[in-house]
């Protein structure tokens, strides 16, 4: 607080006793440190981050806001939050239920179940409480952010392909890539159409990686020669562990994009 000359007042017992009463007890649920945890989960992985106010009774200081003083404050998961039409508030979602907030210091009365502004005669239980919106700006939108993980997301998906491919990779004996090459004897048609398909469309993708192909070789007949089997290795085995500088790449791409230093999350290099 500060007097008519700028000069800061110091907060007297009842302010002070206030103030501590609100950050040591925000809710019933959480700290004020659980609180603000999952506040800022929100905000880095959506971009948008929510916190409802609740105020308490009016008058606790002369010359407070008619509202009355925040008293508690609570979580709203980011996900089930909606910015109204135009800004003029805020709508939570949970399957087909919904719950209406007013913008922080509107003192409109507003019914929490419609929306509607309404008059002193609704019941307090029903009255919209207010919301904080953290938002991480982003250009192409008024209403919501984007986090900061968006021009990372390349990298992050070829991570989780590479890990999907490493799994199945393991998942399927770590055969390694071989042709099989058949000497002395002929594939029908049938057959060959077996052959390419699998290598079409039966081993792409992560989930298929590594998969093995089994081929039948026909008896020999009278007087020819038994079908020759030749497995010829089409590539060296992965001496980088399958993508690690690969994965290392996308790492360090993901934590640029956080303006993450390195060492903050434990990372040591040279």
């Amino acid at each position: 607080r500060f007097d008519e000359n700028g000069n800061e007042i110091e907060p007297d017992e009842r302010h002070r006793k206030v103030l501590e009463e609100f950050f040591g007890n925000p809710n019933e649920e959480q700290t004020f440190f659980e609180l603000m945890d999952a506040f800022l989960t929100d905000f880095g992985a959506i971009g948008n981050a929510y916190l409802e106010i609740v105020r308490g009774a009016q008058g606790i200081a002369t010359g407070e806001s008619e509202l009355g003083w925040p008293a508690k404050m609570y979580h709203l998961p980011g996900k089930t939050m909606r910015v109204m039409k135009d800004g003029e508030g805020f709508v939570q979602v949970r399957g087909t239920k919904k719950r209406f907030f007013k913008n922080f210091g509107d003192k409109r009365i507003i019914d929490c179940r419609t929306g509607k502004e309404a008059d002193e005669s609704l019941p307090v239980a029903y009255r919209a409480t207010e919301v904080l919106h953290l938002k991480n700006y982003h250009p192409k939108s008024d209403w919501y952010g984007i986090p900061d993980w968006i021009p990372a997301i390349g990298a992050i998906v070829g991570n989780i392909n590479a890990r999907d491919y490493n799994i199945s990779f393991f998942e399927n004996s770590a055969v390694p890539m071989f042709s099989v090459i058949l000497e002395g004897a002929a594939f029908d048609d049938e057959t060959r159409d077996v052959i390419t398909n699998f290598f079409q469309t039966e081993i792409r993708g992560t989930n298929n990686a590594h998969k093995t192909l089994i081929l039948e070789v026909p008896p020999a007949r009278k007087d020819e020669q038994p079908a020759k089997i030749t497995l010829k290795e089409l590539q060296q085995q992965t001496i980088d562990a399958h993508f690690r500088n690969y994965r290392k790449d996308n790492r360090d791409e993901i934590i640029r994009a956080h303006n993450m230093p390195p060492f903050r999350i434990g990372i040591i290099e040279t």
